[in-house]
């Protein structure tokens, strides 16, 4: 409840003719980020970038079925927030350790998702010895757009299903998979197919970079908001040079060994850092977050940030 009435402060507070815009986002925004040094400057860069994420998970995941969206609503909001806090995979965390009937095991997922976000479709160059999505997602991406698609899909239906209690019977994904079929929008975009401009990106990565120096501030979190830094200015050099980057190139910058393991950090986690304040307001500024679950004040710490806490409002997100 905390924070459904949170969010629905910042979504009224920055009203546009009935919803959230890409203005209502920066200037939101723009409250809850450092205010020393380039702050500000870099955020503003980035906000398109910014807006591509807001709008694709917004409408996820059934985003080709609809135009792109310049307006969000409430629950559209919340979504969003759910997606980018840091906190994906406690939405599809099945009641009473049901988890077992979805596809998804971990948050390796997301960076498909971010991918396809920033993504157009444009023919692109592709290495000279490529190496396909299966060979860097060996777990849980790699599969086709369709599959990946239904995947998605059958998943909220899994996870959305009401459990009363431990008598309660649920679907299996055998049985829901009529269902998704059902429900299954227009086929997007093989990865291979999509690429990402190179400042479309690097707006983000700079941002990245300077607020996880500002972190890496708060009492605990130097080292491991260090060590992603220097992941990030990494891809960094590197892709400030490049035209379009590929899946592949994406990929190879912050995919994960162990994505179940909360030290192993990525881009995900850093844009975190923003969305998160969604759901704790001014904690990039007081370096404070609360846990929901215990509601118990904690320093800011980037690998709690996955496991601060489910709410309803995650849970409840999944559905439209």
């Amino acid at each position: 409840m905390v924070i459904t009435e949170s969010v629905l402060s910042d979504f009224t507070t920055y009203l546009k003719n009935g919803g959230w815009d890409q203005q209502s986002l920066k200037s939101y925004l723009l409250t809850q980020i450092p205010k020393e040094g380039d702050h500000e400057a870099l955020l503003i860069k980035s906000v398109p970038s910014l807006w591509a994420l807001t709008i694709y998970f917004a409408q996820w995941p059934f985003n080709t079925a609809f135009e792109p969206t310049e307006s969000l609503t409430l629950p559209a909001l919340t979504r969003v927030v759910a997606f980018l806090c840091g906190r994906h995979y406690r939405m599809f965390q099945g009641w009473e350790g049901k988890d077992k009937e979805l596809n998804r095991k971990s948050d390796q997922v997301i960076l498909e998702y971010i991918f396809r976000a920033l993504a157009i479709t444009r023919p692109i160059e592709h290495e000279s010895t490529p190496a396909s999505p299966n060979e860097i997602f060996k777990s849980e991406i790699g599969h086709d757009a369709k599959t990946a698609s239904n995947r998605d899909i059958l998943d909220v239906l899994s996870v959305s299903q009401p459990w009363l209690s431990e008598w309660t019977t649920l679907l299996t994904l055998e049985e829901l998979t009529p269902i998704a079929n059902r429900l299954s929008p227009p086929t997007p975009s093989e990865l291979s197919d999509l690429s990402i401009s190179g400042g479309r990106l690097t707006s983000i990565l700079e941002l990245s970079i300077l607020l996880l120096q500002h972190a890496g501030k708060f009492k605990g979190g130097t080292n491991v908001a260090e060590r992603l830094k220097r992941k990030i200015e990494t891809a960094y050099a590197e892709l400030q040079k490049a035209g379009d980057i590929s899946f592949v190139t994406f990929a190879k910058h912050f995919d994960v060994d162990d994505w179940k393991d909360h030290w192993n950090l990525t881009i995900y986690d850093a844009i975190a850092l923003l969305f998160n304040t969604f759901t704790n307001p001014n904690s990039l500024r007081s370096g404070k977050v609360v846990n929901w679950s215990s509601g118990a004040e904690e320093t800011l710490y980037l690998p709690q940030l996955r496991c601060l806490g489910l709410t309803v409002v995650e849970k409840s997100s999944v559905q439209h």
